[in-house]
């Protein structure tokens, strides 16, 4: 993970130093759960609320397409209902997104593209219970496809709302703290972000 922390970085400060290219910031509210491929009737997930910010680079493709890779902290996981019992898994990751993005000419934007996180850490805390650490039994990487919309606005600003579908398993293979097989990721996220250039100085906001 750091080496890909490292390589992100140095290319993103690369490519900065050029007129075209702009970096800038983001962050934003996340609404997370789980998606079960085998449902219980012993327990149950319901969504949870965090956050997410980071750093954003976007690379020129022509026209109005852009090459968006990203950084950014975001906390997931899930509210559990376990036989009565309620709790939460709190996953915090550091993911990578890498996605196409295009602007039409009424500022509007979508943008689409695979997204890799690192997990940082993984909790699980139950009412009455100490709060367990389950980073040994969640896997150390996991896979998710982006999709967006938002809107540009004036003064480089910018809104967003995203759904991240995960792609690959949450539980690591000796996991028992997930109660299931086949977990994974579920997440919308609504942010705003920040370009110290416009991405077209030609328009006017």
């Amino acid at each position: 993970m750091k080496r890909f922390l490292v390589l992100f970085l140095f290319i993103g400060s690369f490519f900065a130093s050029h007129a075209q290219v702009q970096v800038g910031f983001k962050a934003g509210y996340n609404l997370s759960s789980f998606i079960v491929s085998i449902p219980s009737n012993f327990y149950s997930y319901s969504p949870k609320s965090d956050f997410n910010a980071g750093i954003v680079v976007a690379f020129p493709l022509g026209g109005r397409f852009f090459l968006q890779p990203e950084s950014f902290y975001s906390g997931q996981g899930s509210k559990v209902d376990l036989s009565g019992i309620k709790g939460s898994y709190q996953i915090q990751y550091l993911n990578f997104p890498v996605l196409l993005k295009y602007i039409t000419p009424f500022h509007l934007v979508f943008e689409t593209g695979p997204q890799l996180g690192f997990l940082l850490d993984a909790t699980l805390s139950e009412t009455g219970f100490p709060i367990e650490n389950i980073r040994s039994q969640t896997n150390s990487s996991c896979y998710s496809w982006v999709f967006g919309a938002g809107v540009q606005l004036p003064m480089n600003f910018g809104l967003d709302v995203r759904y991240n579908l995960g792609l690959s398993h949450l539980q690591a293979d000796n996991s028992d703290a997930y109660n299931d097989a086949g977990i994974k990721n579920n997440v919308f996220q609504v942010g705003i972000y920040y370009l110290f250039q416009n991405l077209f100085p030609a328009d006017k906001n």
